[in-house]
């Protein structure tokens, strides 16, 4: 009795053993697929805020482009009118 006892205390330590190397392995793979995960998002989200800015910078200097076209052709209306 002593024996078998002694045996299925040693089985339920390695089951518990085992299993709290399964948990800890499968939190690792949890653990790592986040950080991957949040890298990606946060590389995302940087190449959106770049391309934006891009985006702005395009559109900042066309409209200073514009503005700049406009104000010459005004400038030179005037200065045909008052010729």
């Amino acid at each position: 009795m002593t024996n078998n006892l002694s045996a299925e205390i040693s089985n339920r330590l390695a089951d518990v053993d085992a299993e709290e190397s399964r948990a800890q392995s499968a939190e690792l793979v949890l653990t790592n697929n986040l950080s991957t995960e949040v890298a990606n998002r946060i590389a995302d989200v940087d190449a959106e805020e770049s391309r934006a800015q891009s985006a702005e910078l395009v559109l900042t200097n066309n409209l200073s482009a514009e503005i700049s076209n406009r104000l010459a052709d005004v400038d030179a209306e005037e200065s045909r009118a008052q010729s």
